[in-house]
């Protein structure tokens, strides 16, 4: 890299650090900061190395498991990675750096060194939370674990700059990308051979449980194909799992190669970094960092549905938010891989494989339990991404409590969809089950229950989201420009448990009124549709009221200077 590159990442990080050091100076921010401070204190509060427990998981346990990780981390990549995070470029680097006397293998470097920032973060905080576990010292750890986190970029990065190569050029970049597509098609077939020959082991799921995860990544390791797949992916693990300092230098010279030839492969790749790279960036720039698809140049990719010329102002914005998660070419793939896992699910319930229907139904119902928490902090496709064009929503024509009605009901959408597509996995995978537990007809009930209740309670957990981002701004991580360093994590952990205890409190007056009216009209199940009734009116009033008083809200902010004084 130039001279003059590495003065502009000195000055990058060194104007970074004096504006989050500026920012202190408010007080939510000094609060942030200091909750930061005091939460990495506690987690190092009388931590020191000790000797790994005899019930600790195994050094070559974690190398393996670890290494499955990797190639479901690699899988993602390669199928539906996105371009835009590995190759895009600020619009600022496209108008200078570009056009400037710089080459393909030096502006590569440049965006290298700008991930290297993110990694070295990365590196410090998960030394700081691993510094209890024994066998290693935290410098090795370190060392460790730089060289993972530099192999999966490299790797992501290279394997964007080959889909994105295919899809400029087609046929023609068969020729160019030979060895990465060959290599890339005997993954495909390694993964596909691992898990036939993982599927006994993953039958006992429901009866061994955890046990069964690690019989069947060991299926993979000893099976052809997928063992010469799991290999490399091991190699990066080894360091990172080593049980003492000798073997850690035993497998620091494999992981250090591996990560050189990833080096090389992206090297090599450069004549396509420029043209996608350029492009990305200024995808970026049109659509606001928007995260969509990769899909090749001058391609549309139409929206689901379309916008009707009438109808009312605010169904404009729910369609602009869910036109951003739901493209024809996206959701039909989506549609498409859930169909076969449906089927896949109905063949093995109708063969009576309870191992794998009873595994796969726990984690469905695990996931959706977790969405209900975290999935509004995940799904961002509301004013948390339209932060940043407020002054452009505050020139429609419309009340504020319409914007945010609007706001979260797009989201809302999505994050539904999401949790009725794990819970009707479960359903079917639990649709032969033996009547021990819930007969068929009382599941199939709680489901349809389940299905009314979820927008409602998504609806009011994603207001309180999008009331957040308006009420502190300054707060909310915008899309592709959040907030980094140690009051960052202070934001992330006042935010989780400041949204569990409002979500907690609105929660229990529609509980009480709904035991009160299930009393009341007595149990079975009338009292229970009474009590559910009861409480989804009541939440809803809530819902109503929260919506009518955060679109006075933003009905009185100001668009020039959103969240600056407080």
């Amino acid at each position: 890299m130039s001279g003059a590159l590495a003065y502009l990442t000195a000055r990058t990080v060194a104007n970074r650090l004096r504006f989050r050091a500026a920012q202190l100076r408010r007080p939510r921010y000094l609060i942030a900061f200091v909750l930061g401070v005091a939460y990495v204190a506690g987690l190092l509060a009388g931590q020191r190395p000790t000797p790994l427990p005899s019930a600790a998981i195994a050094p070559h346990t974690a190398e393996l498991l670890g290494g499955v990780m990797l190639v479901g981390v690699a899988v993602w990549s390669w199928t539906f990675g996105s371009e835009r995070r590995a190759l895009a470029f600020s619009p600022p680097e496209v108008t200078f750096l570009f056009p400037g006397p710089l080459t393909r293998r030096t502006l590569l470097h440049y965006k290298m060194v700008r991930l290297q920032l993110l990694i070295l973060l990365n590196v410090a905080i998960w030394t700081l939370l691993l510094s209890r576990q024994g066998g290693i010292s935290s410098w090795q750890r370190a060392l460790a674990l730089w060289l993972l986190l530099s192999t999966i970029t490299l790797h992501r990065t290279g394997a964007a700059l080959v889909r994105r190569s295919v899809a400029e050029h087609g046929w023609q970049a068969l020729r160019h990308r030979a060895v990465s597509l060959t290599l890339a098609a005997s993954g495909a077939a390694a993964v596909i051979s691992g898990l036939v020959a993982a599927l006994p082991a993953l039958a006992t799921l429901g009866a061994e449980g955890p046990s069964a995860l690690v019989a069947a990544a060991d299926a993979m390791a000893h099976a052809p194909l997928s063992g010469w797949l799991l290999k490399p992916f091991r190699m990066a693990m080894a360091p990172l799992t080593a049980a003492d300092s000798m073997a850690w230098t035993a497998a620091v010279g494999p992981a250090v190669l591996l990560l050189l030839l990833h080096y090389v492969w992206v090297l090599r790749s450069d004549a396509a970094f420029e043209e996608a790279a350029a492009e990305w960036s200024l995808q970026r720039a049109r659509r606001g960092a928007d995260r969509g698809p990769s899909r090749p140049r001058g391609a549309a990719s139409p929206t689901l549905l379309p916008l009707a010329a009438r109808g009312r102002p605010a169904t404009a914005l729910v369609w602009k938010n869910l036109a951003t998660v739901f493209r024809q070419r996206r959701i039909g793939f989506i549609l498409l891989s859930y169909t076969a896992l449906l089927g896949g699910l109905a063949v093995a319930s109708l063969a009576g494989e309870r191992g794998i229907t009873r595994g796969a139904a726990a984690l469905a119902v695990t996931w959706g339990g977790f969405s209900v928490l975290l999935g509004p902090q995940w799904v961002r496709n509301d004013l948390r991404r339209d932060l940043r064009q407020l002054d452009v929503l505050r020139s429609f024509p419309l009340p504020g409590r319409a914007v945010i009605a609007a706001e979260a009901a797009a989201s809302t959408v999505s994050l539904s969809l999401i949790q009725y597509g794990l819970l009707g996995a479960a359903w079917i995978a639990l649709i032969q089950e033996p009547s021990g537990g819930l007969t068929l007809a009382q599941r199939t009930g709680a489901l349809a229950a389940v299905i009314v209740l979820l927008p409602l309670l998504n609806f009011v957990a994603l207001l309180l989201q999008n009331g957040a981002a308006l009420l502190f701004p300054a707060w909310m991580s915008a899309v592709g420009d959040g907030a980094g360093g140690l009051e960052a994590l202070g934001q992330n952990l006042l935010a989780t448990v400041v949204f569990a205890l409002l979500l907690v409190l609105l929660l229990t007056p529609p509980a009480a009124i709904g035991l009160v009216a299930m009393h009341a009209v007595g149990r079975g199940p009338l009292g229970a549709a009474a009590g559910t009734l009861a409480g989804t009116v009541v939440f809803a009033w809530e819902a109503a009221w929260l919506t009518r008083w955060l679109g006075k809200i933003y009905d009185r902010t100001d668009a020039s200077a959103p969240g600056v004084t407080w």
